[in-house]
């Protein structure tokens, strides 16, 4: 099976997945970029905290749509379109948000004047990665979830590095978010691994996968379900040296997080030797691997 990959690389997805990072916590790579963007960034996660949603799930839509060419209202419209019904308290939330995210693309922009013409230098080095060792890998990760499991086509969409190697699967937007790094960051563990990784996970929110599934949840459980199965095929490929070793390592190099009181290698490896041993379908496994969690 084959999955056509449409690149892309984005300054204003960059400047909202360092909004991200900085509103979950998490502290960037690049001080100074971090130091230009505190005040725009928390005014925008002041903006989006005054939705009454959720942060992460006003960032989940947000971010895909910080991608494309749609004007920074539009763009808050169209994210906030999923999450709220239409009317004035949706029109101005929107406002508020594109107004702050426009002081946080400013001050992006401003610290990492040369990202325009850097990001291209940086698509390029993963699409070379992926075009070399990619197509062989999905072969075999397509044999161990089975081609009805897999899309044929995906927008990896690069960004620059926040965090030192991060990226993410946009389920319903059938989008990669993946930080262009110019060398692998965990040696053992390829970024054209972490990008078969996340494409793997993109159609899981098919109706007949997901039914019965909480969508917060899903794009949590899409992530270890995957994991297994691509990580044994890089191993069958010669990408990383051991699947078990890998996935141990993977859970933590690629901040694939689960609750503290769980040991998800543990649950995931139990997970994926008895839905193999019994040849559960996808549609099986997942609700087996939702009720593990717990």
């Amino acid at each position: 099976m084959k999955l056509t990959i449409h690149w892309q690389e984005s300054v204003s997805m960059s400047a909202m997945h360092a909004a991200w990072a900085m509103a979950s916590g998490r502290t960037l790579v690049d001080t100074q970029v971090q130091a230009a963007l505190e005040p725009a960034a928390a005014e925008l996660l002041a903006a989006v905290k005054g939705t009454s949603l959720s942060p992460p799930q006003v960032y989940r839509c947000l971010l895909p749509q910080s991608a494309g060419t749609l004007s920074h209202r539009m763009m808050a419209q169209t994210a906030l379109a999923r999450l709220m019904p239409a009317g004035n308290m949706r029109d101005l939330a929107a406002g508020r948000i594109a107004d702050a995210f426009t002081g946080v693309d400013v001050a992006f922009r401003a610290a990492l004047p040369k990202l325009a013409t850097e990001l291209p230098l940086r698509t390029r080095v993963l699409r070379e990665q992926w075009e070399a060792r990619g197509p062989g890998l999905w072969l075999y990760v397509s044999r161990r979830l089975g081609e009805e499991v897999l899309a044929s086509e995906a927008t990896c969409v690069l960004v620059q590095p926040m965090l030192g190697g991060y990226a993410e699967a946009h389920l319903p937007f059938n989008m990669v978010r993946i930080e262009g790094m110019l060398a692998n960051p965990v040696q053992s563990l390829p970024e054209v691994v972490r990008l078969a990784w996340c494409a793997a996970q993109l159609q899981l929110d098919l109706p007949k996968f997901s039914e019965g599934i909480h969508p917060e949840r899903l794009a949590h459980l899409a992530r270890f379900a995957v994991l297994p199965a691509v990580l044994e095929a890089a191993a069958e490929v010669e990408l990383v040296l051991d699947a078990q070793l890998a996935m141990k390592e993977a859970i933590g190099a690629w901040q694939i997080k689960a609750p503290a009181d769980i040991d998800a290698y543990e649950l995931v490896t139990n997970w994926w030797q008895s839905v193999q041993e019994i040849e559960a379908p996808m549609t099986a496994a997942l609700k087996v691997l939702d009720q593990m969690f717990g």
